[in-house]
């Protein structure tokens, strides 16, 4: 599986992700449940995008919220030198990240006509150092393994079911060219249908 096809693969989940929540049936509480919805419309969507390798979904790897992992061929040595089970499990050195996913969300930006603005500006004072966080440390896991592509994935459960407003399109679009620049893809939803 390569870059496109990874990112193809999750694009698809995303967008799933985004017309669960239009039609009512993904109403997220916080970050563990769009983890969650996410992970679950990565093997909802996956039909034709499945690779001939073995990939791994996996959540919690290495503090990254969800990861896409090509599995190499098994080592039972390694296995045996590190199974200790008061230690998190290491990843084995054939196992490589092809896609990695910092997931975020708020509550805010509601789309009530007078709050919408404040509550999005509070969010934005706030979780770009949050993010910027993120950000680094998703660049390192990427010096470590090279082949991994990194997302944050934004998602502003406060939303109109219709979608996200104008205002709120537009601030995720230009924070996306931001941080491409930094080489992180920004995923952000629910989008209004065009």
């Amino acid at each position: 599986m390569s870059h496109p096809e990874s990112e193809q693969w999750l694009l698809a989940a995303w967008k799933q992700l985004e017309l669960d929540f239009q039609n009512g049936k993904f109403t997220p509480q916080d970050e563990y449940d769009v983890q969650g919805h996410l992970y679950h419309c990565l093997f909802q969507t996956k039909g034709e995008l499945t690779p001939a390798e073995k990939i791994l979904v996996t959540l919690e790897w290495r503090n990254v919220d969800l990861a896409v992992i090509r599995e190499g061929s098994r080592n039972p040595q390694f296995w045996a030198q590190r199974l200790d089970f008061s230690k998190k499990r290491e990843v084995e050195p054939t196992q490589r990240p092809l896609l990695l996913v910092q997931i975020k969300e708020t509550h805010l930006a509601s789309l009530t006509q007078l709050g919408l603005y404040e509550d999005f500006r509070r969010w934005l004072l706030y979780g770009k150092k949050k993010v910027a966080k993120d950000i680094e440390k998703l660049k390192s896991l990427v010096r470590d393994h090279d082949a991994a592509k990194p997302f944050i994935a934004f998602f502003i459960r406060g939303a109109d079911p219709k979608g996200m407003d104008g205002a709120s399109q537009l601030w995720c679009s230009e924070f996306a060219s931001e941080i491409a620049s930094q080489g992180v893809a920004f995923l952000y939803g629910p989008k209004r249908e065009t």
